[in-house]
């Protein structure tokens, strides 16, 4: 079976996320694998990135994110990915995006499903590319469909990650939740998934 890495070589991508993910990410990934282990299996291009990060406000190509969490998943597996993306959307959840979703939650409420509903524009700030589709199905589930727009053939460590971000979301709101696994769509362009929220 090809590797998450080998995968990404079919990949086109094409979304852009913030130098603070990044930023994120590689302090996040110590916690399940050596950076040195990631920085051995990346590109170029990602080691560039690893070794002089960009400002927090900067945008870089969503491609060096996709290939550090497909190393980390090569590596550790699919758990490792999801609660690597889970920490890093924890912390950001925690200190970036807090101003954004504490007003949202004072005028609609504090259930999930008011920051599920509202994902797009959550994340317009530090994502650009990714676009979040929220169904409830009671008061206490859902499903969330993420599609990168632009993107094809996307390996399953991209969605892993998804899942924990989605799953930060709980944490960030300090209940407990389940975000079940992705169920990917594998037709052409492959580039999305839905997954079943409960609390």
């Amino acid at each position: 079976m090809p590797s998450q890495l080998q995968l990404l070589q079919q990949a086109t991508m094409r979304f852009d996320l913030k130098g603070s993910i990044w930023l994120g990410r590689l302090r996040v990934i110590p916690k399940h694998v050596p950076l040195a282990e990631v920085r051995a299996l990346v590109s170029p291009a990602t080691r560039k990135l690893i070794d002089d990060p960009p400002p927090q406000s900067s945008w870089i190509p969503g491609a060096v994110i996709v290939e550090l969490d497909a190393a980390l998943y090569d590596l550790r597996g699919s758990e490792a990915c999801t609660r690597c993306s889970r920490e890093c959307s924890e912390v950001a959840g925690n200190t970036i995006l807090r101003s954004i979703t504490e007003g949202m939650l004072r005028l609609f409420g504090t259930s999930p499903a008011t920051l599920f509903e509202r994902m797009n524009q959550i994340v317009s700030t530090s994502v650009r590319g990714v676009e979040y589709e929220y169904t409830a199905l009671s008061p206490k589930s859902g499903r969330m469909l993420v599609r990168y727009q632009h993107c094809s053939n996307l390996p399953s460590s991209v969605f892993a990650a998804v899942g924990g971000g989605l799953g930060a979301t709980f944490g960030f709101l300090g209940i407990t939740g389940t975000v079940f696994p992705a169920e990917i769509r594998q037709l052409a362009p492959r580039n999305e998934a839905t997954y079943t929220l409960r609390w």
